[in-house]
């Protein structure tokens, strides 16, 4: 039986770091299978939220930093590739917390990057 290859038509958000939701929208997704097995970024296996032949939400994890691909691998093995489609940042880094000290109503101001 011949099945039409999937496509993955979106990515959101396009960048992020470890945590962040990656929804992935597309065709045929499923390959004929009945599960989504994997989802990947930059070859990264992240924690899967929901899947099915249209639609694909999972977790991010721990990745090299740069841009890359992301890919969906059914239960037939079948995988489609978004080629170039997520920016893996990096985690953040506070850098300081000021004051180091207060009360309930103290503001606090938290300095670094990567943050959001």
């Amino acid at each position: 039986e011949f099945l039409v290859p999937g496509n993955i038509s979106s990515v959101s958000p396009t960048s992020g770091q470890t945590g962040t939701t990656v929804t992935v929208k597309g065709t045929n997704l499923l390959g004929g299978g009945a599960n989504i097995s994997k989802a990947l970024s930059l070859g990264n296996e992240g924690r899967i939220v929901f899947g099915n032949n249209t639609l694909v939400i999972f977790g991010v994890q721990p990745s090299v930093l740069g841009i890359g691909d992301i890919s969906i691998v059914s239960d037939t093995g079948a995988t489609t590739i978004k080629r170039n489609a997520f920016e893996y940042l990096g985690g953040g880094n506070i850098t300081s917390v000021k004051p180091n000290k207060g009360q309930t109503g103290t503001i606090v101001e938290i300095a670094g990057y990567g943050l959001f």
